[in-house]
């Protein structure tokens, strides 16, 4: 982890320069996002653990 990073300070930050911030907190086994459509979005993890699975289908 980086030394002396303020968390609060870069979510402030961060929040002031995108309009659709938001702060999130998630449950054991529950998605967090999907593949299912395209996304304009960063996920940042802040604390805790998470598996990336991606399931593709092949479709003809």
């Amino acid at each position: 982890m980086v030394k002396d990073f303020d968390m609060n300070a870069f979510i402030k930050a961060f929040s002031d320069s995108c309009n659709k911030t938001q702060i999130k907190t998630f449950n054991k086994c529950e998605t967090i996002t999907t593949y299912l459509v395209n996304r304009n979005q960063i996920c940042i993890l802040i604390s805790g653990n998470a598996d990336l699975v991606r399931y593709d289908i092949k479709r003809k």
